[in-house]
């Protein structure tokens, strides 16, 4: 039967749904459908950014791209990021995943995309399909303070809430203050449940009545994942006081962040934490896009990925 590649059509995804959730999710023992994790990618509005190789009205293959727009020193970048790259099991080896990426790259190059970015550990698959690997990102890892909860109240001058039902403009007002690269985000970007967090919240470091500085951390069990750390890194109290809240809430904690930024820095010279590189991200200039040597230096937020 012949392969067919095409975009997704909004009634597709109740189909592919089960066959992504099986694969990355349910499959692997975690919990919160692909759909409910990434809501502005998994939607009938980004439809058309997934790709799919049928036989018939069988899905073979599929994957997901998302258009980002990414801002850098005062530049904007057209950005498509991939993931939940999919073979149906019994067709894998046949080179129907290879083909489907493909084609989606060069309808991505069509529609003006600047870049392309993706997350693996399959860097030999992707680097024959054109995809150059270059990572700055860094995993730390801590314990908590000693009987460390999610009960334990959080500092006066701290508060926390759930990222879905916080004030994401306030958030959008720091980001843009003090940090000199990062995602533009929608509003519905921010309902985001990263893989391998149940839930993620957002701790507010209050000054008055508005939040100075602010940490997005992902649950898991009594696992604090850190995805962000943002204020003003050379006024201490903000991330010592982020940090300390952190630690009281969590037995264990992991960080994700780039080498050398303003929280990762502060971080570094705390007791008791050890880092590693995390080397997965793989880009690919396209439409009239940055050189390479340029985007090695990038780094795309773990909150903002698909």
């Amino acid at each position: 039967m012949t392969l067919q590649l095409r975009v997704a059509a909004p009634a597709d995804l109740e189909r592919l749904r089960p066959l992504l959730d099986n694969e990355f999710i349910f499959g692997k023992g975690r919990k919160v459908s692909l759909a409910n994790r990434f809501p502005s990618a998994f939607c009938a509005a980004n439809a058309a950014n997934i790709f799919l190789a049928m036989e018939g009205v069988q899905i073979v293959s599929a994957c997901m791209a998302k258009r980002f727009e990414w801002l850098i020193q005062g530049k904007a970048w057209r950005g498509a990021m991939i993931g939940a790259v999919y073979t149906d099991p019994q067709r894998r080896g046949q080179g129907h995943g290879g083909k489907l990426l493909q084609w989606g790259t060069q309808q991505l190059r069509e529609a003006d995309v600047q870049f392309g970015v993706l997350w693996t550990t399959q860097h030999a698959f992707y680097a024959r399909l054109g995809w150059t690997a270059a990572d700055t990102g860094v995993l730390g890892s801590s314990q908590g303070e000693e009987g460390a909860s999610a009960a334990c109240p959080p500092p006066e001058s701290i508060r926390s809430m759930p990222l879905a039902l916080s004030d994401e403009r306030k958030i959008d007002m720091l980001r843009q203050r003090w940090l000199d690269a990062f995602v533009r985000r929608e509003p519905l970007d921010y309902h985001q449940v990263p893989v391998p967090a149940e839930d993620v919240d957002v701790l507010l470091w209050m000054q008055g009545r508005d939040p100075a500085a602010y940490a997005l951390v992902g649950r898991k069990g009594d696992t604090g994942i850190v995805y962000e750390m943002v204020g003003d890194a050379d006024g201490q109290d903000a991330f010592a006081a982020l940090w300390s809240a952190i630690r009281a809430r969590y037995r264990n904690i992991v960080i994700n962040d780039r080498a050398g930024s303003p929280a990762q820095a502060w971080l570094a010279r705390q007791p008791g934490l050890t880092w590693e590189n995390k080397a997965l991200a793989m880009w690919r200039p396209l439409a009239h896009g940055p050189e390479m040597a340029e985007m090695a230096q990038w780094h795309i937020p773990y909150f903002d990925r698909i």
